[in-house]
């Protein structure tokens, strides 16, 4: 909070850079495919079988769904691959830089980001691999346990108990990838590997964090977004879509700063408690 304080602009500057053209584009798509003026026509039930004939989605139902689904699919795709490199990658670097004491612009924060786009990019890529291919086994192997009939019950419910553990295992120790690959020029894979060996021993901190994080970043969005959440739910579907959508913007610009701080004081913080991080700064300095 203190850095956040004593930084604000330049923070919210950073967010806002990448934050700001996405709102638009998330804009442009929203209006462009049509997706609000789908969701009128699909009805107040949504994407609900009930009431239709045969239990089936009507056309306007399935048009909606076509439409959103696309959409849904582009800003997912812009969100991981455009955004959230950047973002972690400039944040990364002018948090890092204004702890250590030393001199931050949006200039320096963004030329670093592009410099180490290519390695996140591949970290996150990796990353979605590894859960893809952990879910494609963890479905195979439950589907093979189904053909067992009753003996495939434990099987099933061990797969899933595994799938649900090392889902947050896997994010908790890779979530210091970012600032490993930005700050010690680290390569994909290596940073990943960094952010494993420095949460070991220190999981549950760590997880601890992440969730505290989470909560406030939660509740902060919520005063943002609730209240003219309440004011717009007689609008038509696709107004309170488009409306939400521009909320979230603010939101994320405001709010998201927070997570970025955090994840990079933990990854000093345990370069500190595991590598003496600070006496080595001390004895540069001398």
């Amino acid at each position: 909070f203190a850095l956040y304080r004593r930084n604000l602009l330049l923070l919210v500057a950073i967010t806002a850079v990448v934050q700001v053209p996405f709102a638009v584009l998330n804009l442009v798509l929203f209006l462009g495919l049509g997706v609000g003026s789908d969701l009128d026509a699909a009805g107040s039930r949504g994407f609900s079988t009930l009431g239709n004939p045969g239990g089936t989605l009507n056309p306007a139902q399935i048009t909606a769904l076509k439409s959103l689904s696309l959409y849904l699919a582009v800003v997912f795709a812009v969100q991981m691959f455009v955004v959230l490199p950047l973002s972690l990658a400039a944040m990364s670097r002018a948090v890092s830089d204004r702890y250590l004491d030393r001199p931050a612009s949006l200039g320096t924060s963004y030329q670093a980001a592009l410099g180490r786009a290519g390695p996140l990019l591949g970290a996150i890529l990796l990353l979605l691999l590894l859960v893809a291919g952990l879910t494609v086994a963890v479905v195979v192997g439950i589907g093979v346990a189904a053909l067992l009939g009753p003996a495939g019950v434990v099987p099933i419910i061990g797969l899933g108990i595994a799938w649900t553990v090392a889902l947050p295992v896997l994010a908790v120790r890779s979530t210091l990838f970012a600032q490993a690959i930005v700050v010690e020029g680290s390569g994909s894979w290596a940073g990943l590997r960094r952010s494993w060996r420095l949460t070991r021993g220190f999981f549950w901190r760590t997880f601890a964090l992440l969730v505290v994080v989470f909560l406030l970043q939660s509740v902060v969005g919520a005063v943002i977004q609730v209240p003219v959440a309440l004011l717009i739910g007689g609008l038509s579907t696709g107004a309170q879509q488009l409306i939400g959508q521009a909320l979230g913007a603010v939101s994320s610009v405001v709010v998201s700063p927070l997570s970025l701080i955090a994840l990079t004081l933990v990854y000093y913080d345990l370069r500190i408690r595991k590598e003496a991080f600070d006496i080595e700064m001390l004895a540069a300095s001398l």
